[in-house]
């Protein structure tokens, strides 16, 4: 094991949390400032080669865990969607997988509460709970995660929201239209919305 010896830690003139790292009058690479501060990097102390290579992957995987912080700061986002965010971003994959970890760990991406909150927002928009079910399962969210959630739909309130639009809907339709086709073209626009067959066929009933 080879000993090195830091002789300057320099402040990156462009970015104020980076500092270069010179060891033995070597360049040896940029570290961010919590690097800095979590090693004791400074002019006069020995660190081995094995260190050094230790916290070059320890500031690989802190910049990726800023960069997934400042992803999630916009909204909230599900696992899968911060780690295809990552990845795109060019880090590599081990050390994505272990911030992700960590990410969990503290609470900043829950994929439960992400499917709750979701069908939460979406229902007051009147969406139903089939097209819910496929928006989360789209996000990369686990299927138990979603059932779980979707199970939860008060299904009372589902129903009063696909009456709500139906009799919207039917303001709007032609006196020239046939009960047959008024059934047809309200019953496409329910089930285009994720309600499902039995509550289309029930709104359909009550109304026409």
């Amino acid at each position: 094991m080879k000993e090195l010896l830091i002789t300057s830690v320099i402040q990156d003139k462009n970015n104020n949390h980076r500092y270069h790292l010179y060891a033995n009058e070597e360049y040896m690479g940029s570290v961010h400032e919590d690097i800095v501060i979590k090693y004791r990097l400074i002019k006069g102390k020995s660190i081995s080669d094995q260190d050094l290579k230790t916290m070059m992957v320890d500031d690989e995987r802190h910049q990726v865990y800023l960069a997934a912080l400042k992803y999630l700061g916009y909204r909230p986002r599900t696992e899968k969607e911060v780690m295809m965010y990552l990845i795109r971003k060019g880090y590599d994959e081990k050390n994505c997988r272990a911030v992700m970890a960590r990410l969990i760990g503290e609470g900043y991406i829950n994929d439960e509460k992400y499917a709750e909150q979701w069908i939460k927002e979406r229902m007051m928009k009147k969406k139903g709970s089939l097209l819910l079910k496929k928006e989360l399962l789209n996000k990369g969210i686990q299927s138990e995660i979603v059932e779980q959630a979707v199970s939860c739909i008060n299904k009372d309130k589902e129903y009063e929201q696909a009456l709500s639009l139906a009799e919207k809907k039917i303001t709007y339709f032609s006196n020239q239209l046939t009960s047959m086709q008024k059934k047809k073209k309200l019953g496409d626009f329910l089930l285009r919305r994720g309600f499902s067959y039995e509550m289309v066929q029930s709104v359909i009933d009550r109304l026409l």
